[in-house]
């Protein structure tokens, strides 16, 4: 005879009940947005079927990317707004990575890297914020040497330009003598 696997506590989510009062003021707030959206696309539109035929979708996402909010348009196209909203998450990230190694042929590394690092310090926040993901103790070690060796890094390449400055001025000191 099988066992079944016993649930553990620690693995349930509690569900705490919700107050009617929030939860209609949060759809309020919700349905109010979604309408905003659609009376933006109404005033901009350039297309009479925009306007006449409400040919366009409005929706609200979470951040898994679940639809919170579909608007009373034509829902046609709502199949495709997740993914497209992964492509474009996906083409600015790699812009943004692309912009970030191309500082490097402009400016010193000892300036642009506390921005490499602080994109770990908002991946993280990110990460909390939009998936209830907590950094583990590996992620915890690994971002503590990772930080600390460009720390060093970059410590050390300033020990060393100040060196090389004084070595140079001694020299054409030296040399206008």
């Amino acid at each position: 005879m099988a066992k079944k696997a016993a649930k553990t506590p620690s693995k349930e989510k509690a569900k705490k009940p919700v107050d009617p009062i929030t939860l209609s003021v949060v759809r309020g707030i919700l349905e109010t947005t979604q309408r905003e959206m659609t009376l933006s696309l109404e005033k901009t539109a350039r297309s009479s079927v925009f306007n006449l035929a409400h040919d366009y979708s409005t929706a609200l996402f979470n951040a898994k990317p679940e639809m919170i909010l579909q608007g009373q348009d034509i829902p046609i196209h709502l199949g495709s707004l997740i993914p497209a909203m992964k492509i474009v998450a996906g083409f600015f990230g790699g812009v943004g990575q692309i912009l970030l190694t191309e500082s490097y042929r402009y400016a010193d590394v000892s300036t642009v890297a506390p921005f490499e690092y602080t994109s770990i310090i908002w991946g993280t926040i990110a990460g909390y914020l939009l998936f209830s993901e907590l950094p583990d103790q590996t992620l915890i070690f690994g971002t503590i040497i990772v930080i600390g060796s460009g720390i060093f890094i970059i410590y050390r390449e300033a020990i060393r330009t100040r060196k090389l400055v004084a070595a140079r001025e001694r020299e054409k000191i030296i040399a206008d003598a």
